[in-house]
């Protein structure tokens, strides 16, 4: 009867300086083509981007290609990698599980939480140079700008009326 301690990392990487150990071959043989083989890269042949992991590189060439199988069968919109239809899904659910502890915005998707958290943190330096309103990003400055622009035109839409 074999004893062996599952826990034991007997296949050790054979490249110079890796001191890496697995305990099963398999993730030996995973670790040595992501790090060390280079000639197993895949190489678009589109626009020449490189990659060592073939899911990233069929995803990658989809762009080009334009292939969306991934399609949410809520809305039928299709994509090109089923992390993007994961995290289109989100979307579609009306609970805002993730909160802002400083505001108590709420949201959908973490990532956008902590985008939104990272505007707490930040410091307004995009500046109006009509009214010096200031905004910690450039989308908030252009959408101030539209209502100065909406603002000239009224205006300038009675000084026509009077001259009539």
């Amino acid at each position: 009867m074999d004893h062996r301690n599952d826990d034991r990392e007997d296949y050790r990487c054979p490249f110079n300086k890796c001191q890496k150990q697995f305990k099963n071959p398999k993730r030996l043989s995973d670790h040595k083509r992501r790090y060390h083989i280079i000639s197993e890269n895949y190489i678009c042949e589109y626009c020449g981007y490189r990659t060592r992991m073939h899911c990233n590189f069929i995803v990658h060439r989809r762009q080009h290609t334009g292939e969306k199988p991934y399609c949410c069968e809520i809305c039928g919109l299709s994509f090109a990698s089923k992390y993007q239809l994961t995290t289109h899904k989100d979307t579609h659910t009306l609970h805002r599980q993730y909160l802002c502890d400083e505001c108590n915005m709420s949201f959908k998707q973490k990532k956008t939480l902590l985008h939104h958290k990272s505007l707490h943190m930040q410091k307004a330096k995009h500046i109006c140079h009509l009214c010096n309103a200031s905004f910690k990003q450039s989308s908030g400055l252009s959408q101030h700008k539209r209502s100065h622009k909406a603002q000239i035109q009224r205006s300038t839409s009675i000084i026509t009326i009077i001259k009539k």
